[in-house]
């Protein structure tokens, strides 16, 4: 028995549900973009036609490539996906923050954290994983 198998199950599972997260991301943004970024500060319907495009191609391709990876590759290729995508996402946030400071919206500070907060855990998560299989 190795030492990972007590976690076989979570290594299945665990990108196959960041991958249906991904999943869901990649359609509501397609499907209902203003309400998907109304969150985080962003006005979808003040943008252009141009702008609209861009932000609806960029987040469901984006999302869309990363829900596939997790969802139909080998097991530590999908681990280290999220650890990357997920770290890559903290790693600017925190970048942003330096550089910006924080949102003075108190609903937008708050929820910036607890993005940024699941960002870190998903991430340290599979890294976890990865140096457990």
């Amino acid at each position: 028995m190795s030492a990972s198998a007590p976690y076989e199950f979570y290594f299945d599972y665990y990108p196959r549900f960041v991958g249906i997260a991904f999943g869901f991301i990649a359609f509501s943004m397609l499907l209902f973009p203003a309400a998907h970024l109304g969150g985080d500060g962003i006005s979808y319907n003040l943008q252009p036609v141009a702008g609209r495009a861009e932000l609806r191609a960029y987040y469901f391709g984006t999302a869309l490539c990363v829900a596939w990876v997790c969802l139909y590759s080998e097991i530590t290729v999908a681990l280290q996906t999220v650890a990357l995508v997920l770290g890559g996402f903290a790693s600017a946030r925190v970048l942003a923050y330096l550089i910006d400071g924080v949102d003075s919206h108190r609903a937008l500070r708050i929820r910036q954290h607890a993005v940024f907060g699941l960002e870190v855990l998903g991430s340290l998560t599979a890294i976890f994983m990865l140096q457990a299989k």
